[in-house]
């Protein structure tokens, strides 16, 4: 399957502009990219291994947020919610895949759009499923979401 000529989550487009801090929406779209690649795996054009990498993303997660049992209903909701942005993801991921060598510029920018929309409204329903699990967090767990969140999966992965 040809790569994806998708932006990195660590560099903005040309002329982006975002209210949010670049940080949050980095760690976010990561999380929410991290999750669609789980579901990606049902599908023919899903990149190998990469529900085992989206598993252990969300182990990763769990465990450096210290997750309790108490909490654990609320984290389920949000590994699920990850799992649910990607269902929204995949059918468009493949078809801009699909197109990448034939479609116009036009095409591409729908494309991209859509993509965009769907990662959008993932970080909307990333939020909405956090923010409960978060409040329910002790201090010293909401420093450690804070600092995981503000450092993005790529530091995350190697700290702890």
């Amino acid at each position: 399957m040809p790569s994806l000529p998708i932006p990195s989550v660590d560099t903005p487009r040309r002329g982006a502009r975002s209210n949010l801090r670049g940080g949050t929406v980095r760690s976010l779209l990561a999380l929410i990219l991290a999750g669609a690649a789980l579901l990606a795996t049902a599908a023919p054009s899903a990149p190998p291994g990469s529900a085992t990498r989206v598993e252990k993303r969300i182990e990763d997660m769990h465990a450096k947020l210290h997750i309790d049992a108490a909490q654990e209903p609320l984290w389920l909701t949000v590994a699920q919610t990850m799992r649910d942005n990607q269902l929204a993801l995949e059918p468009l991921i493949a078809e801009r895949a699909k197109n990448s060598t034939s479609a116009s510029a036009l095409q591409d920018l729908d494309s991209f759009a859509a993509v965009s929309e769907a990662h959008s409204g993932g970080i909307r329903r990333f939020i909405a499923a956090f923010e409960p699990l978060y409040a329910a967090m002790t201090p010293a767990q909401k420093k450690d979401a804070d600092a995981l969140f503000r450092s993005g999966p790529a530091k995350m992965a190697s700290s702890k």
